[in-house]
């Protein structure tokens, strides 16, 4: 093995080692609701790996999304570690290590490329952008958040699939493609970011030909348009698209614009990180936000096709970076997010590339004190990002010290203020719930979530009416929303009402089975159960099997 060879391995296992001892913390959080929860109980089902569940989950959407891998690593982790969270945060903590290494390995292929840079140069550029990738803070999202499994999974598979193809393995880069593509749909952009590195810095371009270029990756753009249209399809039936009615063409280009600058603003000053930015207020070109971002993005734009000949690193890595992005820009808006820290894990990493390349121009030419002063930035820089890494992964420990940090930037937030009265709330915290929830249901009165919690408060209470008139038009809006049907026969029941606590229990049972063997000692449906009149029918509900 080469000296060059040996220092890369080093290096791949240094910064991976860097990335499990950053984020080894995140083994203390616990799950939570915010999707976790959801995706794990439907894992307890496919944990079983019959041939049957295997096909069911190729063959369905789940949550408004199609990532069959991802749900199948989901039900393995539950099949092993059943619900016990520290392993299941350690699984996300290791596949960042991983995919920390792969990038470090395909940087020193891209790296060499170029033939930019003397070996040293090389070496230490790809350990900077790795490790920068590996604790920068923008990342923390993916890796403390279980529920974004399918992120570093798919990043897992991208990264590995971009190394094959860098070493011109066809058949070994069609079949990675398709495994990223199977964990999260948001790789569909892959072969769009091969051609660029076929401009630079593997210049194929040149040599082989645009028709070629893109011949060989015809299949891939097959699969990437499949599998989008599957991911649009999921996302509108569950009405989780925004109508173009809602937000027209030119609002999605600025929303875009602006992450487009967003990302790379908290790449450079990761402060006020937040897990969740909301969508809300007027989306214009007269606001300063938006027009600031779309004159950065057009003047970055025109400078790159400009100067393509004289700078390509510009070009690949401008263009890669906003393929990356596109998925989750705005341009189809899915959810109620601006953006969402998340949607940066590998995108930062064309953002990178030309800042360690500025570094290395600067380095060549200060004086020995001015390189010392720049390695003493760095160095400073990486120990800062390394700190408030370990702060942010405080912040999804759980669902109030989530909600309560995205409250702190976002005070006005209907969709945070809901959250934080439901954390609360099911830690028995009525009172300290009860503001919240009240704002919540001012802002958005039909609201079935906001409805339901701030119905369970009053229920706690035994102020009946009240709560009565939340379940009511909680069942109304959302009529498939199990608890609400169940919370609303505890109140029928509390209130003497037992022929209709019997038939919103029916409901609830219909739609989750788990609320019979609940039903059947919840001190609030003691008067359904113990009405004479209805004793034959509660038998039949409570005797039937799940």
């Amino acid at each position: 093995m080469s000296r060059e060879r040996r220092a890369v391995f080093a290096s791949v296992g240094l910064v991976a080692a860097v990335a499990v001892w950053v984020y080894w913390p995140a083994l203390n959080n616990l799950f939570l609701h915010w999707d976790d929860l959801v995706y794990l109980k439907r894992a307890m089902v496919d944990r079983t790996f019959t041939l049957d569940r295997i096909r069911v989950v190729f063959t369905t959407t789940y949550f408004l999304n199609y990532h069959p891998l991802t749900t199948l690593s989901h039900a393995l982790d539950c099949r092993l570690w059943g619900m016990n969270p520290a392993p299941h945060h350690a699984v996300n903590v290791l596949l960042h290590a991983v995919n920390v290494g792969l990038l470090t390995m395909l940087l020193w292929e891209l790296l060499a490329a170029t033939r930019a840079f003397n070996a040293h140069e090389q070496l230490a550029v790809t350990v900077g952008v790795a490790l920068a990738f590996a604790v920068h803070p923008l990342q923390v999202e993916t890796v403390a958040w279980i529920a974004e499994r399918k992120a570093l999974l798919c990043a897992t598979f991208s990264l590995g699939c971009l190394y094959a193809y860098v070493k011109r393995a066809r058949t070994t880069t069609l079949v990675l493609f398709a495994l990223a593509v199977l964990s999260k749909p948001t790789a569909a952009p892959l072969p769009a970011v091969m051609l660029l590195l076929d401009v630079y810095p593997l210049r194929r371009s040149a040599g082989v030909g645009w028709r070629r270029l893109v011949g060989e990756k015809l299949p891939l753009f097959a699969m990437s348009a499949i599998i989008s249209s599957v991911a649009v399809w999921a996302q509108a039936a569950g009405h989780a698209t925004t109508t173009l009615e809602r937000l027209g063409v030119a609002a999605r280009c600025l929303v875009a614009s602006r992450g487009a600058v967003f990302y790379i603003w908290k790449l450079l000053w990761p402060v006020g990180l937040s897990p969740y930015y909301p969508l809300e207020g007027m989306i214009t070109l007269r606001d300063r936000e938006f027009s600031l971002s779309v004159a950065s993005c057009v003047i970055v734009t025109v400078v790159a096709i400009w100067r393509r000949r004289k700078w390509p690193a510009l070009v690949a890595s401008w263009f890669a970076y906003l393929a990356l992005i596109a998925p989750t820009s705005g341009l189809v808006q899915m959810g109620g997010q601006a953006v969402a820290d998340r949607y940066a894990y590998l995108a930062i990493v064309p953002v990178l590339l030309p800042i360690a390349w500025t570094i290395v121009w600067a380095w060549r030419r200060f004086t020995i004190v001015g390189q010392w002063v720049l390695l003493a930035a760095v160095a400073c820089t990486f120990a800062f990002w390394g700190f408030k890494t370990r702060a942010e992964i405080g912040v999804w420990h759980d669902d109030e010290t989530l909600w309560r940090a995205a409250l702190a930037y976002f005070p006005r937030s209907v969709r945070v203020n809901g959250n934080v009265a439901m954390a609360l709330a099911r830690q028995g915290r009525m009172d300290a719930a009860e503001p919240f929830a009240d704002f919540a249901v001012r802002a958005n009165p039909e609201d079935p979530l906001y409805r339901t919690t701030r119905g369970l408060i009053y229920l706690t209470r035994h102020s009946y009416d009240e709560a009565l008139a939340d379940f009511e038009v909680a069942v109304r809006s959302d009529p498939d929303m199990a608890v609400a049907h169940y919370d609303l026969a505890c109140v029928y029941s509390r209130l003497g009402r037992t022929s209709e606590a019997l038939a919103a229990l029916r409901e609830a049972v219909s739609r989750d089975a788990g609320f019979r063997r609940l039903a059947q000692r919840d001190e609030d449906l003691a008067n359904l159960r113990n009405d004479p009149r209805l004793a034959a029918s509660v038998r039949e509900l409570f005797g039937k099997e799940p």
